[in-house]
């Protein structure tokens, strides 16, 4: 409940993922979601709203979270203006560590490219260290060109921080 009023009273969250196994809790913080304006999507129980507001449900929660986060972010760039070929998906995963980081690396990679079919991709790994995030991130912006937006996307929240502070240093 807090981190969803959180996310509303931020103003500026385009998408939120619930993650919860307390069904009973989701209309709730779906009515505040959809009143605020934000999206959702829902791992592992169903979330509708009071009035009928389905968040769709990720049956593959590696994949479709992904997915349909790399899909956000394409989206809220092509509603900003920005073209294909000036964008830049930076995506930091985690491949070495397989399994459910690979399907999250596949769900982003797809939710990405149905947006912007022949979208630049540039590939970097975490390697579950947030510090490596954010100096492959710092390191990689020091090198876009001024012609390039930069799109990225990571695997967990931690490396989003991290990322997130290399894109402020920068």
């Amino acid at each position: 409940n807090a981190k969803v009023e959180m996310a509303v009273a931020a103003g500026d969250v385009d998408f939120y993922i619930l993650y919860t196994n307390d069904q009973a809790s989701n209309p709730q913080l779906m009515d505040k979601l959809v009143a605020g304006g934000v999206k959702a999507g829902s791992i592992a129980t169903q979330a509708i709203a009071a009035d009928g507001t389905r968040a769709p449900q990720f049956n593959e929660p590696d994949f479709d979270s992904a997915f349909h986060a790399a899909q956000s972010l394409a989206l809220a760039a092509k509603e900003k203006g920005w073209n294909e070929e000036e964008v830049v998906f930076f995506e930091m995963g985690f491949d070495e560590a397989g399994g459910p980081f690979l399907k999250r690396n596949e769900g982003a990679y797809a939710g990405v490219k149905s947006v912007y079919t022949n979208i630049e991709i540039v590939d970097s790994s975490s390697t579950g260290d947030a510090e490596v995030a954010f100096q492959r991130t710092l390191d990689y912006l020091q090198t876009l060109p001024k012609d390039k937006k930069f799109l990225a996307w990571t695997h967990s929240d931690d490396m989003s921080a991290s990322m997130l502070a290399a894109i402020m240093q920068a």
